[in-house]
């Protein structure tokens, strides 16, 4: 157990994807790395939204299609549901807490450790650009405990909002121009409609921008081919250099460590060997498989060949959260009444959207988690050569919070 808390504390945190300083003037120095120690009960949350995204990127494999591009942000998806859990009670509470993994143990500390991650992550690196923020939309005439309100404010830095629902196109263009900035443009929207019969809408939003350590130079991108698993070839712009970085291998796989700025944030890809296949790696994944990975990786001059790409994903994970044991938030039988007393209320929908653009100078990111309540009556040279489908991940080494998961099929 002390093993495994020490490795949380060390790795994981699933790839964020932040914004660079601004191009005029000097940049600020770079922050030396410095560890983030968190305690156990804060270590522990970090393991639950780790093994929580883990089994929901499974789930989604298995709604796509295979050759899809497919991105997620566990952080975002749990801090969204954290903030309904604050309202949640008896068997409601019980499912959200089980499906995010949590250790019920730990009911009076998991807000002030999400507060912790939160608070670290953005200290961790002044050349990453990380934003997590998170808001609460309510329908002006309903009636919500402040309790439920100080909670979210207290612990998840939520902008509180009262807006006239009736107004509907008013009220989802300020809910998206919200998402809109705190994204940098990189989701514009969330909400597709406002009803009568929504009463709230709780969103977390993250945006990442982190440039390499060790940058790429434009002049050694080239087309090269990308082999698709289904035996096609397209072509990519491939970018190369040849530098130090961690890697593992074995029979299953290639990893390798891409560092962002102070070396706090990093990105793995996990290229599948010979025989092998992203849905096997994947399916494969959890924390102590990853732990033992990460404490495996090996500094040596690496042969770099990684693709650029970008992509955008949406999911409605409703199904999905179901599937995973938190069917009552959904139905009839929700119960928020920590939220509010004066009607019956249930989660419609947990939208969920992603962005990433991967380049010669480093990686931008974003994800966008809306959870929308309604009334319920409603060899010597070791060569990396990324040139076919892979799992990656943004992970911050210290605080071992996953960021993003996703995997490339098609770049």
């Amino acid at each position: 157990m002390k093993q495994t808390m020490r490795s949380l504390l060390k790795v994981f945190c699933l790839l964020l994807i932040l914004m660079s300083c601004a191009n005029t003037g000097e940049s600020p120095e770079n922050t030396p790395y410095e560890p983030i120690n968190f305690d156990l009960k804060t270590a522990s949350v970090i393991e639950s939204s780790n093994n929580f995204g883990f089994e929901l990127c499974k789930l989604l494999l298995q709604g796509v299609e295979s050759n899809e591009n497919v991105l997620i942000s566990a952080m975002s998806v749990s801090q969204a549901l954290c903030m309904a859990r604050n309202g949640a009670n008896g068997q409601t509470k019980n499912e959200i807490t089980e499906v995010l993994a949590f250790d019920e143990t730990l009911e009076g500390d998991i807000n002030i450790s999400q507060k912790k991650i939160t608070e670290a992550l953005g200290r961790a690196d002044n050349q990453v650009d990380i934003n997590v923020a998170n808001s609460i939309w309510y329908r002006n005439d309903f009636s919500i405990i402040p309790e439920f309100i100080q909670n979210n404010v207290e612990y998840y830095n939520a902008e509180v909002s009262a807006l006239d629902f009736s107004l509907s196109e008013e009220a989802k263009r300020i809910i998206n121009n919200w998402v809109d900035n705190k994204t940098e443009g990189k989701i514009q929207e969330i909400v597709d409609e406002v009803t009568p019969d929504h009463v709230m809408f709780l969103i977390n939003a993250i945006y990442f921008y982190g440039e390499w350590k060790n940058r790429f130079d434009k002049g050694d991108t080239q087309q090269l081919l990308f082999n698709k698993e289904n035996g096609t070839d397209v072509k990519c712009d491939m970018m190369h250099q040849t530098a130090t970085f961690s890697v593992y291998q074995d029979e299953n796989l290639q990893m390798i460590e891409l560092p962002y700025g102070n070396g706090h944030f990093n990105m793995v890809v996990l290229l599948p060997a010979e025989g092998n296949n992203v849905e096997n790696i994947i399916s494969s994944l959890d924390e102590d498989l990853w732990s033992e990975w990460i404490n495996k990786l090996v500094s040596r001059e690496v042969s770099l060949f990684l693709p650029k790409f970008k992509f955008e994903c949406e999911y409605e994970l409703k199904d999905y959260l179901k599937e995973m044991g938190m069917p009552s938030a959904f139905s009839g039988a929700a119960d928020f009444s920590g939220i509010t007393q004066d009607a019956s209320i249930t989660i419609s929908k947990v939208k969920h959207k992603t962005f990433i653009e991967v380049d010669e100078k480093g990686t931008e990111a974003a994800a966008v988690t809306s959870v929308e309540m309604e009334l319920t009556s409603m060899p010597n040279e070791y060569v990396f050569n990324a040139n076919k489908p892979f799992v990656f991940a943004i992970f911050e080494k210290d605080t071992n919070t996953i960021l993003f998961l996703g995997k490339l099929m098609n770049p």
